[in-house]
């Protein structure tokens, strides 16, 4: 099916669609099997039978589709890029926040935790204070304190 879909998304594109991706969401629009589906339904699909690259996932972000910008997040993540997550927690992406918190976390980067809960993400907020409020294991501790 997957061959048949990238086929039909050229003869689309051979037809007058100059865009690449509107090309490829007409063909899953008219190869489904109801003959509609959600957003979220469409990205999950193009994700799944085509090879989606980072410009239509960029595409569809900047449209607003949250689901493509946490597929970028992961993309991110698993590219080892911090600054591109941050530009899209900047974004609104709370996914890319909840990536970066995990990092953070990790890594017991107390301001990096803060910029991430000022960035919007109040879960990093939420491990900030965990972490500040975990017993010391006394190290560096007065003593008699």
């Amino acid at each position: 099916m997957a061959e048949y879909e990238e086929r039909f998304t050229t003869v689309m594109m051979q037809s007058g669609l100059s865009n690449k991706m509107m090309a490829r969401v007409m063909v899953c629009l008219l190869t489904t099997d109801s003959g509609s589906m959600t957003a979220a339904e469409l990205v999950q699909r193009l994700m799944t039978h085509l090879n989606v690259d980072r410009e239509s996932l960029r595409e569809l972000a900047d449209q607003g589709n949250e689901t493509a910008l946490d597929r970028l997040a992961d993309l991110a993540e698993a590219a080892g890029d911090l600054d591109e997550l941050s530009e899209l927690l900047d974004e609104g992406s709370m996914h890319a926040g909840f990536l970066l918190t995990r990092r953070a976390a990790a890594a017991a980067d107390l301001p990096e935790l803060q910029r991430i809960a000022d960035a919007g993400y109040d879960e990093a907020g939420n491990e900030l204070d965990r972490l500040l409020k975990a017993p010391s294991d006394g190290h560096g501790a007065c003593p008699g304190l």
